[in-house]
């Protein structure tokens, strides 16, 4: 189940008003002076960049009272020089400060969900694309860095010297600056209303940015049975597909804004249109002086230039929402909760009491009841989508129960932590899952303490240790692209990796799935081997690997449909006789004129 990357702005006026700094605020809860400071620093350095207007205004000022001489100018250039080293020396200072903030709130956001991710439950993971993670991990928290260290600063400038500006035309004469504003605020009430017809769009945008993304890697870890199968074509179509709707979006987005930015532009630019006849009007009126409208002549000027930076920073803010949005969805997720925590029995004897589980609504597992003894062995059998995978899963609390209790040793497992629960288990499911590194250390991932002795022992126990030491580097080879394994070594390797870690309580999803004929005898004595005195739990689809069990737990529709031995569960001529005899049907099918004769009499 993969989760749409979503967009969900509460409204234009809420993301102006102030939330996605809110937001941002919170992540600088470490360095609030500091970031104070950097505002302050970039203000001043804001300000100060109106120092060339203000000096030709004073030398215009000068010219039209013949009071001008090459002195003053110079002294007024030498002051114009200063004030603007000073802007931009106050600025890059500013710069530094905030990102020297946004290195260290990237840094704890990591830790902070990595920290999450060891608090939510293992299901948490099975419903969610690892893009989705990566996506999160990578390319958002990179994000979170353009909102920290260049948002916050440089919108407190962007509005802090606007807003001096307006003070002056005030001083200066306040019927000048209303005629001053009145593009401005035109302009910036357009803006409003785009961006509010614009949130659906923008949802858009980046769900199918997301789609894209998924596909792309989708395709990459297939691509060899896409080619196999001769799916080409049809991936290249989907992908296709996607591009083209992409590219849509983006048809429609530019469509919906071109005109607004188009006016936005105009009427921010336009302060001259109304500045310059009216002030000749007041002139003429005597209501105004020249050097004043030179004044609002240049001012006006730079309050354009201001604003339109304002507008540039609209859509970052809006990439911001989009990632507040998806952090706050993440770090509300709901976590394990640990009740009353029991130190462990250490007892392993496992028991189901009446246990009902629900996933998205739909009930999985209804009522199921068992009891495995410590050292004993239960099979998990049934058709396809019956609930074996999810009673296995259970168990290390992938998710909890909606009904009844699982115990371990006659503990209740929510009564575990999660560190004392996963000691007394080990997995082998039909996923595999290996890291990118050598095949000691993914062989050694439950116990990085164990030995080299031990770590080789369990290697051959899983029948893979002659497969290693064949390899040009042994144990130290570098699982990657470039080390081509089967499906059976990797299923070894991982098996190798339960058997090293030694917990009392083994847990096997089809194990031996991908072992070839030659070894898969073999592999099931070392296994039969290993498990004595173990709390054995297996989920098998091949019946003739499980007849030695101490019980075998027959799953239907999410519920216990028999439980027995196997020559106890054959003699009740129930569900789990059919399911022999279609086994046995299996094994002697005939492919042309040849029959592949099975080993079950």
């Amino acid at each position: 189940m993969q989760q749409e990357e979503s967009y969900e702005p509460e409204s234009a006026v809420d993301v102006m008003g102030g939330s996605v700094f809110k937001n941002l605020w919170g992540y600088i809860s470490d360095h609030p002076r500091l970031m104070i400071f950097s505002m302050f620093l970039g203000v001043v350095g804001g300000i100060l960049q109106l120092a060339p207007h203000f000096i030709v205004y004073l030398i215009a000022t000068d010219i039209i009272a013949d009071q001008i001489s090459a002195s003053h100018i110079y002294m007024l250039g030498f002051i114009c020089l200063v004030l603007v080293v000073i802007s931009f020396a106050s600025s890059g200072a500013s710069s530094y400060i905030s990102h020297v903030i946004a290195a260290s709130v990237q840094k704890k956001l990591r830790q902070k969900i990595a920290e999450k991710l060891t608090r939510v439950p293992l299901g948490f993971f099975a419903s969610r694309d690892s893009h989705d993670f990566k996506t999160m991990v990578v390319d958002d928290v990179e994000a979170v860095e353009d909102g920290v260290a260049h948002l916050i600063p440089e919108t407190t400038a962007a509005f802090a010297s606007p807003l001096v500006i307006l003070m002056l035309m005030v001083y200066m004469d306040w019927r000048m600056a209303i005629i001053s504003v009145i593009g401005l605020f035109s302009a910036f009430y357009l803006m409003g209303v785009a961006a509010a017809k614009s949130t659906e769009i923008t949802k858009e945008f980046y769900a199918s940015k997301a789609k894209m993304g998924r596909l792309m890697t989708e395709i990459a870890s297939i691509l060899p049975m896409v080619k196999i199968f001769n799916q080409g074509d049809a991936a290249i179509g989907r992908t296709t597909q996607s591009f083209m709707e992409f590219n849509q979006l983006i048809a429609k987005w530019i469509g919906s804004n071109v005109n607004t930015t188009g006016w936005f532009m105009l009427l921010s630019s336009s302060a001259l249109v109304f500045v310059l006849p009216f002030g000749l009007l007041f002139i003429y009126l005597e209501w105004l002086d020249l050097g004043t409208l030179i004044f609002f002549l240049l001012f006006s000027i730079g309050l354009n230039n201001l604003t339109i930076n304002i507008y540039s920073l609209t859509h970052r803010i809006a990439r911001q929402a989009n990632i507040h949005t998806k952090m706050d969805e993440f770090f509300n997720a709901a976590e394990l909760e640990i009740f009353e925590p029991v130190v462990p029995s250490g007892k392993y004897n496992i028991e189901f009491d009446e246990v009902s589980f629900t996933y998205e609504r739909d009930e999985v597992l209804s009522s199921i009841s068992f009891k495995l003894e410590q050292g004993s062995s239960l099979a998990l059998v049934g058709p396809s989508g019956a609930g074996k995978t999810t009673i296995a899963r259970l168990l290390p609390r992938f998710w909890d129960v909606n009904k009844g209790a699982i115990k371990i040793g006659g503990v209740d497992i929510r009564h575990m932590s999660y560190q004392d629960l996963s000691a007394q288990m080990s997995f082998v499911f039909q996923e595999i899952f290996l890291f990118s590194d050598s095949i000691a250390d993914n062989i050694k991932i439950g116990r990085e303490d164990a030995t080299e002795e031990e770590m080789i022992a369990a290697a051959k126990a899983a029948q893979i240790h002659d497969f290693i030491v064949s390899l040009p580097d042994g144990y130290a080879t570098k699982l990657n692209a470039k080390v081509n394994l089967s499906g059976g070594q990797k299923q070894r390797l991982c098996i190798a990796r339960a058997i090293l870690k030694d917990a009392p309580i083994l847990v096997l999803d089809e194990a031996t799935a991908f072992a070839d004929p030659e070894n898969e005898a073999e592999l099931q004595k070392a296994i039969n081997h290993l498990i004595k005195g173990k709390t054995l739990l297996v989920i098998a689809h091949r019946l003739s690997t499980i007849k030695q069990l101490d019980n075998i737990a027959v799953i239907v529709n999410g519920k216990l449909a028999e439980l027995g031995k196997h020559d106890e569960l054959l003699a009740r001529h129930g569900r789990y006789k059919d399911m022999w005899q279609a086994h046995i049907r299996a094994k002697s099918f005939k492919i042309g004129t040849q029959k592949i004769v099975g080993d079950d009499k």
